[in-house]
């Protein structure tokens, strides 16, 4: 699914790229095409390549696909492990700029990341109130990931486990990676003395990776898909999960 996918949206960027270049109406496409391509990029372990998709001018777009593009850039550079503090206020400066309540959650979530735990969680409890997010099921999961994370960091146990019950939902994560929430939610159960629980489920998102990675991903991408910088790498090396 992830290498079909990259193909199509590369595609879809080649034949957008020069109407737009040439000055037709296909920027605002183009853009989207590219904001959709480069989270698979980091869906796919590969952060340098899905900033390479963000390098353009962008300012003659909408605020959502600017504010996108942004959190994208936020993401990329998360997951290399390093810090913006230039991106991180250029994404503070977007939010009251959202006329649209759920982009603008996509947002906080990504700023929350760059902040301390406890101004992460209060985000996270905010948005919890928010219909936008409570409407779609994959969203809210996302935000209850980041709230049981940020409690789990502040050592409140009691308030991740208020948090969890959407991650024992059968909702598919949106614009959180599955291994993500797989981690997040192996860590509530070593905090509360169930390694066996931690160790099942981490094992099952292994075996999840690792056939998704020889049934949905061109075999070029599969080695970052399991090991480049991301939480699939983080679940694979746990250790908790044993080799293959």
């Amino acid at each position: 699914e992830y290498s079909a996918a990259r193909a199509r949206l590369e595609s879809v960027i080649e034949e957008l790229a020069r109407p737009a270049a040439e000055g037709g109406d296909t920027r605002t496409d183009l853009v989207i095409a590219q904001n959709h391509l480069a989270q698979l990029w980091l869906s796919l372990g590969q952060p340098e390549r899905s900033r390479a998709l963000l390098t353009a001018d962008d300012a003659d777009v909408a605020v959502r696909l600017r504010a996108r593009r942004v959190a994208l850039r936020m993401r990329a550079v998360r997951l290399l492990g390093r810090a913006d503090t230039t991106l991180l206020a250029q994404a503070q400066a977007l939010l009251p700029a959202h006329e649209s309540a759920f982009h603008r959650a996509l947002l906080e979530l990504e700023i929350a990341c760059a902040l301390p735990p406890a101004v992460a969680l209060q985000t996270s409890l905010n948005l919890l109130q928010a219909s936008a997010v409570l409407e779609r099921p994959g969203l809210h999961l996302h935000v209850a990931t980041r709230g049981v994370a940020a409690a789990l960091a502040l050592g409140d146990v009691a308030q991740a486990e208020a948090l969890a019950t959407p991650l024992l939902a059968s909702a598919a994560p949106f614009d959180i990676e599955r291994a993500e929430v797989w981690l997040t939610l192996a860590a509530l159960h070593q905090a509360q003395g169930r390694p066996d629980a931690a160790t099942a489920l981490l094992q099952q998102g292994a075996q999840w990776l690792r056939h998704t990675a020889a049934q949905g991903v061109a075999a070029a991408d599969r080695p970052a898909f399991l090991h480049g910088p991301g939480p699939n790498a983080r679940l694979l090396a746990h250790r908790l999960v044993s080799a293959e």
